[in-house]
């Protein structure tokens, strides 16, 4: 885990605002107007932003792709704020475009560790804890026409869509699916003897667990979202919206 002293963080974050957590968002090459002006409003809304991995879909477009186009506007936001990128397996680590990635954040790496409060938290998309096919076989490594094809051929998005529907049936019904429980069995490995709550994401299974100190951001698309927050004295809580 990777640590910062205070004298450093206080160079990126202001301890008095809150944070919010994002995870799996996939912006993709077909712009989604609602999903945009959605996020648009939640990011202003915070100074401190932590996007936890998955944050656009690396199997379809660069990160450059993505600066050029319309979601750029979402950069700008981003960048006057005190953000950081946690990759994750769908926009797994690119040293091609890390020069502009970190023009727009602060921070850009996969795991990252903060005290807030008196408690501390450590932040990782997941894939460390659930390894799917796609790291297992390094399918990043692969030329995107390649994995587009894939991601269209296995109908990828519409899991996305029958979870959104679903979770916006249930709002105040949080349930663990099977690679969640799978992620937070790892964890309990990974981490036996730990003081400090693991958030990620990966499974888009937004969920929190206070007793564990496990929490999940869950995902945004589909006119759905989840998201955490963490006040200023480490008091964490799970949203969940529609748009």
């Amino acid at each position: 885990m990777q640590y910062y002293t205070i004298g450093i963080i206080n160079l990126c974050f202001n301890f008095k605002m809150n944070y919010l957590i994002v995870s799996d968002t996939h912006l993709r090459k077909e712009f989604d107007r609602k999903k945009f002006l959605f996020l648009k409003k939640l990011f202003e809304k915070y100074q401190n932003i932590i996007i936890v991995g998955d944050f656009y879909e690396g199997y379809s477009l660069t990160f450059e792709d993505l600066f050029k186009g319309p979601w750029k506007k979402i950069l700008d936001i981003l960048k006057k704020k005190n953000s950081i990128y946690l990759y994750g397996n769908h926009d797994y680590y690119d040293k091609k475009n890390e020069l502009l990635i970190k023009k727009i954040f602060k921070i850009y790496q996969e795991d990252f560790s903060i005290n807030i409060g008196k408690k501390t938290f450590y932040f990782h998309h997941g894939f460390k804890f659930l390894k799917t096919i796609d790291i297992k076989f390094k399918f990043y490594l692969l030329p995107k026409f390649i994995t587009d094809f894939m991601i269209d051929k296995i109908n990828y998005y519409q899991k996305h869509k029958i979870r959104a529907i679903q979770y916006k049936k249930n709002l105040n019904k949080i349930f663990l699916e099977k690679d969640t429980v799978k992620s937070i069995k790892k964890i309990k490995e990974i981490f036996s003897k730990r003081n400090f709550w693991v958030v990620f994401g990966h499974t888009h299974n937004r969920m929190i667990d206070y007793k564990e100190k496990i929490a999940n951001a869950g995902f945004i698309d589909y006119r759905y979202a989840s998201f955490l927050t963490i006040s200023k004295t480490g008091k964490i809580k799970l949203h969940q919206k529609t748009y």
